[in-house]
């Protein structure tokens, strides 16, 4: 009887311990996600503000109304780089500072918080506001 008593303490406390580090793992495994779709949409937003910048110089003009499309209509992008965070299109926007950059639209506070940490202040990193949250590069 002391056996099956103390076989099952020893289940029931390698099942607790099988939870916790799953619980554990999964938390920090979550992180890395984030980190991970933060840095690639940073990255990839980054490629886009260089190739509008390209684009410009060589057009001697700015990019038109069509914005990043044009990029892909003139054949300086195959196609425009997919959102990593899965939650809309890259877009041009203006920053508080009136300063243009390249944007990913997102809706997970984790990846925004990635980006703040891997982001170059004032060029890059994470915004939020009334209207959501978005990964930014400027252009």
């Amino acid at each position: 009887m002391h056996f099956l008593v103390s076989t099952g303490l020893g289940v029931a406390l390698a099942g607790a311990s099988a939870t916790m580090t799953i619980g554990l793992e999964g938390s920090a495994l979550s992180r890395s996600a984030s980190d991970v779709i933060a840095g690639t949409a940073l990255h990839s937003a980054s490629e886009i503000a260089g190739t509008v910048q390209l684009y410009e110089m060589q057009e001697g003009r700015p990019l038109p109304q069509a914005g990043l499309q044009a990029l892909v209509a003139d054949r300086y992008l195959k196609i425009l780089p997919p959102n990593p965070a899965k939650s809309g299109d890259a877009f041009i926007a203006r920053l508080a500072d009136g300063s243009r950059a390249v944007a990913f639209p997102i809706d997970d506070d984790n990846v925004c918080d990635a980006a703040e940490k891997v982001g170059n202040p004032g060029l890059s990193g994470c915004l939020r506001d009334t209207s959501g949250m978005m990964l930014f590069v400027k252009a």
